[in-house]
């Protein structure tokens, strides 16, 4: 017989620790499940390289764009917005079992938990609800339940969806959205219980949505038994022309935020966007509804919408490389094409991933590709200014929007031409930052990049978290910029110290009434001995009480990880930050 063979340099590799790829992204933990995904993913990749268009191929292995999720080996969509509606009335669909539709409220805890842990198997990206406040508040009062059983249940449903049962031993990605009243789409909307509607409306159950946020917010302040903060679900608040600033609940997420930085906030007061047209998927990716079409079969217009994938240019490279601003303009147009071609190759794989059984929970729930944005992003804009302009991006304004308008024109003739969807993002980059930094240094030796010459990277926000700017010169900056971003961005402060809740609550507020600024994220940093389950703001390495290694919080990107999980680039990128202080937040 045969001797079969395999090769151990992957696995070598993974025990090893020699790739910065088993840190690409800060979710992973180092385990048996990460070894398994560290060798398929690697083929996984290489099939997806080996079939896709060979431009698009070759621009992602040097550097020009980056193809993220490559790993799924193009044959899965990237980040998927479920429709709440829809699961409370066709309940849990798998290919084993079938439950009926939630009757109580510790049904529908269970069923969005595993909801999200099946759609994590056939979505390379995050997985969302909007709504989920007050969506579920009717189970409350029809099961009559104490303000301690409703904590109970959402205690577990947060416990749940923090659990390492995604592949490589991570936390599934999730985001659920809290409006903190009933919005005007769902006042009418007679209430889902048992799969079946009720004469009550959403607007009925005001009290039972306090009652949700309220014990949401103390969980969340709670932390875990080891005092480590709740990394998921990413909690965005819906700031509308119907919150009540002045209401118990709000004062309670700004109590958790002020501290722990755990909230987003979705601006629907000054940023222009109309209400309920926005979708949060995960830490910037946002998803226009105004685009879609009527829905179809049983997809309603607040779900069942997402991004088939994600395409970022390396625009800190064309600014190097350009000679003049139309050879600049050259470049980037043939970077779009690429990207064009390749998101439109991925569609198709997707849609034949689905015609052969591939993804039988997103056929279960009616998945339309239709539906879901093509995305192309932007990486290293900062960068690109200093590498053609010779300024960083914050005097050179101008250029950035002329840039961003363009790329937004292209993007609908690209709708045009194709009959899909496209948008625009402010790529989050965690890996991708890091490792196009990396193959410019390598390769163009005068190329200006952040960081250092073994960990380099990109500035995957507007201004530089090092650059040490006015707040309100800040903000009128993003402000002009933020909103040319279609697919999602984020504005986003990080704090060296816990800051009041009431000045927390009136920074956010003022921020979202009086500037173009569609997401708001007051990010914490903070250290975290799990031996005493005990928390300090700052960087911190030793523990006062017990002299243990303290492990150090802050964003990654849109999430939370203690930073030596981080990789080369983004722990020189954290080293770099200017972490504000309650002065730097007066306007």
């Amino acid at each position: 017989m045969q001797e079969s063979r395999v090769d151990t340099l992957l696995l070598s590799e993974y025990l090893e620790g020699v790739s910065w790829l088993i840190k690409e992204n800060a979710n992973f933990n180092y385990s048996y499940s990460g070894l398994l995904s560290y060798i398929a993913n690697t083929y996984l990749r290489e099939y997806g390289l080996r079939t896709m268009p060979p431009e698009a191929a070759r621009a992602h292995i040097e550097g020009d764009i980056h193809i993220h999720n490559l790993d799924s080996g193009n044959l899965i969509p990237y980040c998927h917005g479920g429709d709440l509606l829809l699961l409370l009335r066709i309940g849990i669909r798998s290919p084993t079992i079938t439950s009926r539709p939630a009757k109580h409220f510790s049904a529908v805890v269970d069923h969005v938990a595993n909801y999200f842990l099946m759609s994590q198997n056939e979505f390379s990206g995050a997985q969302a609800f909007s709504d989920f406040d007050t969506i579920v508040a009717p189970f409350i009062a029809y099961d009559h339940l104490s303000y301690k059983e409703v904590k109970q249940n959402l205690q577990k449903l947060v416990y749940n969806l923090n659990f390492t049962t995604r592949q490589s031993f991570q936390s599934p990605f999730t985001n659920l959205t809290f409006n903190l009243c009933c919005p005007a789409h769902l006042e009418e909307q007679h209430v889902i219980i048992g799969g079946e509607e009720k004469e009550d409306t959403y607007a009925d159950f005001q009290d039972e949505i306090e009652m949700v946020n309220m014990a949401m917010a103390e969980i969340y302040m709670e932390r875990d038994a080891a005092g480590r903060p709740f990394t998921f679900p990413i909690p965005t608040v819906n700031l509308t022309s119907k919150l009540d600033w002045d209401s118990d609940a709000l004062d309670a997420i700004f109590d958790v935020d002020s501290k722990l930085g755990t909230y987003y906030f979705m601006n629907y007061l000054g940023s222009g966007i109309p209400e309920n047209t926005m979708r949060s998927m995960c830490c910037r990716l946002l998803i226009d509804l105004s685009q879609l079409s009527s829905p179809k079969g049983l997809f309603t217009s607040e779900g069942g919408t997402g991004s088939i994938g994600v395409v970022s240019l390396n625009m800190a490279r064309i600014g190097y490389l350009a000679k003049d601003e139309h050879d600049f303009f050259d470049r980037l147009d043939n970077l779009l094409e690429i990207a064009k071609e390749y998101l439109m190759f991925k569609s198709e794989m997707v849609e034949r991933s689905l015609a052969k059984g591939l993804m039988p929970f997103a056929q279960a729930y009616g998945f339309d590709p239709d539906r879901y944005f093509r995305t192309i992003g932007v990486i290293g804009l900062n960068e690109m200014c200093i590498n053609f302009l010779g300024e960083p991006l914050s005097r050179s304004v101008d250029f950035v929007e002329e840039v961003l308008l363009h790329i937004g024109d292209r993007l609908r003739e690209f709708q045009v031409e194709t009959g899909k969807l496209w948008n625009l993002e402010e790529t989050p980059g965690e890996g991708a930052s890091y490792r196009l930094a990396k193959i410019d240094r390598e390769r163009y030796p005068g190329i200006y990049t952040k960081g250092t010459a073994s960990a380099p990277y990109y500035t995957t926000v507007l201004i530089p978290t090092d650059e040490d700017i006015p707040l309100a010169e800040r903000l009128d900056i993003e402000s002009r910029l933020l909103p040319l971003f279609s697919g999602g961005t984020v504005f986003r402060i990080h704090l060296g110290e816990p800051i009041d809740a009431t000045v927390a609550k009136k920074l956010v507020r003022r921020i979202a009434e009086n500037y173009r600024i569609p997401y708001i994220d007051l990010a914490a940093t903070f250290s975290v001995c799990p031996r005493e389950a005990y928390m300090l703001h700052g960087v911190y390495d030793k523990c006062p009480r017990c002299g243990g290694s303290m492990e150090v919080y802050a964003r990654v990107v849109g999430y939370y990880r203690p930073t030596y999980k981080w990789n080369p680039g983004k722990q020189t990128e954290f080293n770099d930050r200017i972490l504000a202080s309650s002065n730097y937040l007066s306007l």
